[in-house]
């Protein structure tokens, strides 16, 4: 069972390939990917409205290998704040198809960030 459970973590974990190649195809963000995200965050997120010093990378990869990172400080289930917490997000189409949490990934220090106010700004909804 564990072999299973394996093999369709790493056939997800496909779609977001990482190396030398996605740091150098690196683009700015379209502003309809920056909403998309944060519309999906509404749904994802546990207490979307207390996200807290958001950012957003630059988009990655091509095809249908591509992707984002956003770091962001969020709630936890107790309520608590847990720290910037990286996630990776493979996109389909500018539409985020999954996300993958504390992705270490996204704290490589060649990937360039900006603020992500639109996810921050869930609060004043």
């Amino acid at each position: 069972m564990k072999r299973i459970a394996f093999i369709a973590m790493a056939a997800a974990l496909t779609g977001c390939q990482t190396g030398p190649e996605q740091l150098a195809s690196q683009r700015p963000v379209t502003p309809e990917i920056r909403q998309n995200i944060a519309q999906a965050a509404r749904t994802t997120l546990r207490d979307p409205y207390s996200v807290r010093d958001a950012e957003i990378s630059s988009v990655m990869g091509k095809g249908i290998n591509t992707y984002v990172c956003v770091r962001a400080n969020t709630k936890n289930g107790f309520g608590g704040y847990v720290g910037k917490t990286g996630y990776i997000i493979p996109l389909n189409n500018n539409r985020p198809t999954n996300v993958f949490e504390n992705n270490a990934w996204c704290n490589e220090p060649a990937i360039k960030y900006e603020r992500f106010t639109e996810l921050e700004n869930l609060k004043n909804l």
